[in-house]
């Protein structure tokens, strides 16, 4: 009866991530994506000489959220197609 009981348990909790992963609307790999190299992952020094600004102002950026990159414990990292996107979405200077 408790192994009955134990096997219920466990079965639902592993329905919602079967769910999950065969609903549409999870975050599936397209298969134009390529996979991500360590020449893809930059850090604040990389961004920072790349756009000419000081660390500082990325770290501050990518906190607001102007500049995409993840916090990877103490410091943050970037991925080059995605910051790539960003900087062509960004207003251009009109003058």
């Amino acid at each position: 009866m408790l192994d009955a009981r134990l096997s219920d348990r466990r079965e639902a909790r592993a329905e919602p991530r079967v769910r999950a992963a065969t609903d549409g609307s999870s975050r599936a790999p397209s298969p134009t994506l390529r996979p991500i190299t360590r020449a893809d992952v930059m850090t604040v020094a990389d961004v920072a000489a790349l756009l000419d600004l000081k660390p500082y102002t990325v770290k501050e950026y990518a906190r607001r959220g102007i500049l995409p990159g993840r916090k990877l414990g103490r410091g943050w990292r970037f991925l080059r197609p995605e910051l790539e996107d960003a900087i062509r979405q960004l207003p251009r200077p009109s003058g």
